[in-house]
């Protein structure tokens, strides 16, 4: 009984780990419009930076980056709502376990799962609006 509760909170924290790599992955790919920072250098500034390129190629950099997002979107806008109804499961899937895991935690740990998860699932949001406002 004790090594499926320590496998299930391996599982739990791989896909905790997975979850958080995904979002900041989808937020580095689709998060910030070219030149803004939010925090972090965008990539099309790091590019020109470490590129020393000229104005005009930045330029030309930003707008084949736009037309990169553009195409993307165009991929991904026929399977949108299929997404949309994944999330919904895969959110019902995540409020069980998370039920569960606090069952075998104590109090104090109970606290502090409850935090990481919240601090996840504002990170996850917020990279949601950020991709949802350029959609």
């Amino acid at each position: 009984m004790q090594k499926s509760k320590s496998m299930a909170v391996i599982f739990l924290l791989v896909a905790f780990v997975a979850g958080a790599a995904l979002g900041y992955a989808v937020d580095h790919m689709y998060g910030r419009k070219p030149g803004q920072h939010g925090g972090r250098e965008s990539m099309s500034a790091r590019v020109a930076r470490e590129l020393s390129l000229t104005p005009v190629q930045h330029k030309s950099l930003d707008s084949l980056m736009e037309r990169r997002r553009e195409q993307l979107r165009e991929v991904y806008r026929p399977i949108r709502p299929q997404l949309d109804s994944l999330d919904k499961v895969g959110r019902t899937i995540s409020d069980s376990t998370h039920a569960q895991v606090r069952r075998i935690l104590s109090p104090d740990q109970q606290v502090k799962w409850d935090a990481m998860r919240e601090r996840a699932r504002k990170n996850f949001e917020a990279s949601r609006k950020r991709f949802n406002d350029r959609h």
